[in-house]
């Protein structure tokens, strides 16, 4: 017979209160489940492949086989479908929350990694067979409250649309700029940004 044994402390916690949680542990504590489901085709077979996000996670399926799911050390708020870099190809685009400010490996003139958790904007592409990202923000200076894009000076160009915030101790995000974003060879670049208030 197996029996469990939980430790009290002097104060009375278990001893599994006692344990550290990491930043990204903290920061789920605070987001509320989130759901969206969409149909695309990425893969240009002719047959949409489904894309399910649930409490922050995202998994891409066809035919009942996964081809990709996001890391559980990611909390994607929400994606876009579009050709955000203008080369032709459709893009997967999220908003997430994820922990360091950089990926696996810093630029050469960052000595360590910010652990704190901030929002950031990745750009998929489907290559290969095989989903991927073609690139990736650092941690944004303000939160995406909300994304989308549309051609907004009718160039035939897709602009990112963004509805930007602020960071809080509860990873809230309340909309106070709306912020028009154009993509060149490297990256986004900030077109205007005006007080969604005034």
């Amino acid at each position: 017979m197996l029996a469990l044994v939980v430790i009290l402390s002097a104060t009375g916690q278990t001893s599994a209160d006692s344990v550290e949680l990491s930043p990204f542990q903290q920061f789920l504590k605070h987001k509320s489940p989130n759901a969206q489901i969409e149909q695309a085709d990425l893969t240009s077979d002719s047959t949409p492949e489904n894309y399910s996000l649930v409490n922050g996670i995202l998994t891409i399926t066809q035919h009942a086989q996964e081809l990709w799911a996001s890391s559980p050390d990611w909390w994607i708020d929400s994606f876009d479908i579009a050709d955000a870099t203008h080369n032709g190809k459709i893009n997967l685009v999220l908003s997430l929350w994820k922990s360091g400010n950089y990926g696996p490996s810093n630029p050469f003139w960052i000595q360590e990694n910010d652990p704190s958790v901030k929002n950031h904007l990745f750009v998929m592409e489907y290559n290969n067979d095989a989903f991927a990202q073609v690139w990736g923000s650092s941690n944004l200076s303000v939160p995406n409250c909300e994304f989308s894009f549309s051609d907004i000076d009718n160039d035939g160009k897709q602009e990112l649309v963004v509805i930007e915030g602020e960071y809080t101790e509860d990873f809230s995000c309340t909309g106070k700029y709306r912020a028009i974003w154009k993509w060149n060879e490297w990256g986004f670049y900030n077109e205007s940004r005006s007080d969604l208030h005034s």
